[in-house]
């Protein structure tokens, strides 16, 4: 589906809270919101018959632009030499079948015609059935692929604010402009991004970016109890009102760079000289992908001049894999008499856990051993673990970024996170990986971090 982004592309506002369970019950919350979308759909694809035998699958929710699906079919009889008929969304990329499992990785279709409403909420779920055949049986299974909107730009300014799931980004020509004190925009991406152009989230005057924190009135302290630890908002020096550029507070230490969902961003600046309000704080842009990324541009999120400088806000540009990163402008505004903003922080390229580069080599595996290579900030420590929590181990990148991490996985599907910790000692959620992990916050479903579908299929003896 495609939605121009030059239009109107709200969707409803995320509520900021904080996990409210594991791992299993936001998945339960994810698939029973899917699966209940506007009562239960009609299955299509194959008629397989009063013969057919009922298959079950490890992973049924697809999303479409989606390049790597992978799943596992269990059956109650030998599927070895299996035949696989899947529904038009799904295209075959790879297929295994050993005993009664058959191990299959598809790319999701973009197929479903746009409706030119906001995606999501609602997710209203497709329910496709998959068949494999071999010369005395037949085995059906089903699926459920989540049809979404393609974010499109070919010139011109988009005002945009919101959390948007995509099945990918066409923008060679694109200059989105966030909403003044509106909120932040967030774009999970589950195909490629194409995006030439610029993403503008600044401050502008005393009213904030899009997440960031407004100025303060004419005469009032400085206001940054929602900062980042470096996008702090100056104080006014003037008249002893504002202590100056060490004011704007930094309540919150873990930045919006490392939460997908944070909210404040650039604090606001002072407005201590009864003449001039404080500068607003740069806002927040996420964009997500689970494919690679090529971002020609720029991402302005600096805050504003005034008399205390807004802080600079926050950036986060990741994919599987990033082609070219945006120039990244998280500076501070200027306040009076050095009353300035303090910069925000950057999470762009490869300076950031968030924005791994991470290489795939495969993901139906004929032995238990497997190895994620790449690329990540010098140094930085990685670590493994299934969503069962069972640690895969660690790894750090070398002077050069690279690093190689070796694990032993279990038979069977498996669901790995990975982990990045960086030279400030906090551990973060990496968005890399082939599928998502969702969790309900507020009214919408969003991401929490990247997972890799791996496949452990040893050849039959």
């Amino acid at each position: 589906m495609a939605t121009d982004t030059t239009a109107s592309t709200s969707s409803a506002p995320a509520t900021d809270r904080s996990p409210a369970s594991r791992w299993r019950r936001a998945w339960a919350i994810a698939l029973a919101a899917i699966a209940g979308c506007a009562g239960p759909p009609a299955v299509t694809g194959h008629d397989a018959g009063p013969s057919a035998q009922l298959g079950t699958v490890d992973n049924i929710v697809a999303f479409e632009g989606q390049h790597a699906f992978v799943t596992l079919v269990h059956a109650p009889v030998d599927l070895t030499g299996a035949r696989l008929t899947l529904p038009p969304e799904l295209d075959i990329r790879e297929l295994r079948c050993v005993g009664s499992m058959c191990a299959i990785v598809a790319e999701v279709l973009d197929t479903t015609p746009s409706t030119g409403t906001p995606v999501p909420p609602p997710i209203d779920a497709m329910v496709r059935q998959i068949v494999l055949e071999t010369d005395a049986d037949r085995v059906t299974a089903t699926v459920s692929v989540v049809p979404l909107d393609r974010i499109e730009s070919s010139g011109g300014v988009g005002s945009v604010q919101g959390t948007y799931f995509a099945s990918s980004v066409d923008a060679p020509m694109a200059n989105f402009v966030g909403v003044s004190g509106g909120q932040p925009i967030r774009w999970l991406v589950f195909g490629d991004v194409l995006l030439h152009g610029t993403v503008d989230v600044s401050g502008a005057g005393s009213v904030a970016g899009c997440g960031g924190l407004d100025g303060a009135p004419i005469g009032a302290a400085a206001t940054g109890e929602g900062a980042g630890g470096d996008g702090a908002g100056g104080g006014s020096a003037i008249a002893g009102i504002g202590p100056g550029a060490t004011a704007g507070g930094a309540a919150w230490a873990i930045g919006c760079a490392s939460d997908f969902f944070a909210r404040e961003c650039g604090g606001g600046g002072g407005g201590g000289d009864a003449a001039t309000a404080g500068g607003g704080g740069g806002g927040a842009f996420a964009l997500v992908s689970l494919g690679r990324v090529a971002f020609e541009g720029s991402v302005d999120a600096h805050g504003s001049d005034g008399a205390g400088g807004g802080g600079g806000g926050r950036a986060i540009v990741s994919g599987i894999a990033l082609d070219t990163a945006p120039v990244v402008d998280v500076g501070g505004g200027s306040g009076t008499d050095d009353a300035n903003g303090g910069a925000g922080e950057v999470a762009a390229g490869l300076e950031t856990s968030l924005g791994l580069d991470l290489d795939h080599p495969s993901f139906i595996l004929d032995t238990p051993d497997y190895a994620l290579d790449g690329q990540a900030p010098a140094g930085a420590v990685l670590r493994a673990e299934t969503v069962d929590g069972v640690d895969l181990g660690s790894a750090t990148a070398g002077s050069d970024g690279a690093f190689h991490l070796a694990m032993t996985l279990p038979a069977g599907f498996s669901r790995v996170r990975v982990y990045v910790t960086e030279a400030d000692g906090m551990e973060r959620r990496a968005f890399v990986g082939n599928h998502v992990e969702l969790e309900r916050r507020g009214i919408i479903l969003g991401p929490v971090g990247g997972l890799i579908d791996l496949v452990v299929l040893p050849e039959a003896p």
